[in-house]
């Protein structure tokens, strides 16, 4: 056990500087969203897309690291972190605890600044959307009733009543 966490604790820590870093690239990336830099967004994003193929691979070796650990010890359950550390001697749960707190942190962090950012295009696409509609309805005309209740469609004109009062 004490082999395998020698080996997983290097792995952990690349996995919290590749979450940092994508924490960081994820705040690059909105400040790209509000300044309308679409040149900026696009590099951010390939930039990021990296430190996901890395931390995927992290993942896998990690896994694969947990699933021999729980191989050796006869369990099949699901690999994950909290087993392994419980098994493991003091000095490496003294190291692997906080390591795992901060890996949570961010990974919450990361998820939310995901989503405040799903969140800034989803309301800005959905802004233009409806900006091109207005534009449209006062270029190729509305569909309105007429005088007699029949539908029309006609261009709007720049009165808003037909009639004085």
């Amino acid at each position: 056990m004490r082999n395998r966490a020698a080996l997983l604790i290097p792995l952990l820590m690349e996995k919290e500087r590749s979450l940092a870093e994508l924490a960081g690239l994820l705040d690059e990336e909105r400040r790209c969203i509000v300044g309308l830099d679409p040149a900026g967004l696009e590099e951010s994003v390939l930039r990021k897309e990296n430190v996901w193929t890395r931390l995927a691979r992290l993942g896998e070796e990690c896994t694969r690291l947990l699933r021999n650990v729980e191989a050796e010890s006869g369990e099949s359950d699901t690999p994950t972190l909290s087993p392994f550390i419980a098994g493991a001697a003091l000095p490496e749960q003294a190291e692997l605890r906080p390591l795992q707190r901060r890996l949570i942190e961010l990974g919450e962090k990361v998820r939310w600044q995901t989503e405040l950012n799903r969140m800034l295009l989803v309301s800005s696409l959905d802004r233009v959307r409806r900006s091109l509609a207005l534009f449209t309805r006062l270029i190729d005309g509305a569909e309105t009733y007429g005088f007699r209740g029949h539908l029309t469609c006609e261009k709007v004109r720049g009165r808003i009543l037909c009639r004085e009062l």
